[in-house]
């Protein structure tokens, strides 16, 4: 049940913060977030859409948790390098997490996260033996998933980006 409501807090959360239109904040009596769980159900009866064009099961398990890694380190890519920023942009507030060795050490730490999640990253464009695709239709079905996974997170973000506030939240 975790795997479920976990990632539809965070989306309720960013709606609160104004990163997400306010359709998202709506919830049930239980404060359970409607809307984004009916996306959510949307969103995986349509990749199951994917059982038709990959005949084989394991292909299409294979390729789905491909996506999921590439998206996960893209995430992990954009949180190493938020480390760097904001270490630049808050140099005298102490209170936050220190990484040992300094600056060196941040950088160190930042720069291999980045390069392993890169090397990863680009790993996941080597076609499975499951799947029984040239090499440049693999590329391009991974671009393309990965283009129709963040273009929505995209374009909300730019819609919304003006009016971010700052919420404190329990």
């Amino acid at each position: 049940v975790t795997w479920i409501i976990g990632p539809t807090k965070g989306l309720l959360i960013a709606s609160y913060d104004q990163c997400l239109p306010a359709w998202f904040g709506k919830t049930n009596d239980a404060g359970i977030p409607t809307n984004i769980l009916l996306l959510q159900a949307i969103v995986f009866s349509v990749l199951s859409f994917a059982y038709i064009f990959i005949p084989n099961v394991d292909g299409v398990y294979e390729v789905l948790s491909i996506l999921t890694t590439q998206l996960a380190l893209l995430v992990y890519i954009l949180l190493f390098a938020s480390a760097i920023t904001l270490r630049k942009r808050r140099q005298l507030d102490q209170e936050g997490f220190t990484i040992p060795g300094g600056k060196w050490g941040l950088y160190t730490t930042t720069l291999v996260g980045i390069a392993a999640c890169c090397i990863i990253l680009v790993m996941g464009f080597i076609p499975p033996p499951e799947i029984h695709y040239t090499l440049s239709a693999y590329v391009t079905t991974m671009i393309t998933a990965l283009m129709i996974c963040i273009g929505p997170a995209l374009i909300l973000y730019h819609r919304t980006k003006g009016s971010h506030t700052d919420h404190e939240h329990t």
